[in-house]
């Protein structure tokens, strides 16, 4: 399982490395590719990969500063 060490901004620690992008931490997985159609707003095509696996849980950062939304069909999809 991943597991996160540490956030500040524009800086997650994970496994004693540093990313300055953002990324998505899938359970035995990170991503480290992921774009948003729109900077700080996220859609279901930005997750369609997410779609495709069994998930217990979905959890989004919003970010240092609370920035970042999810649309309302993500949530009916979750």
């Amino acid at each position: 399982m991943i597991k996160i060490e540490s956030y500040s901004f524009g800086n997650l620690t994970v496994a004693k490395k540093i990313y300055k992008n953002d990324v998505l931490l899938l359970p035995d997985d990170i991503v480290l590719s992921w774009q948003r159609q729109k900077s700080h707003f996220v859609i279901m095509k930005d997750i369609k990969k997410l779609t495709e696996i069994e998930l217990d849980h979905l959890i989004f950062g919003t970010g240092f500063y609370g920035l970042m939304k999810i649309d309302e069909e993500i949530a009916l999809f979750c």
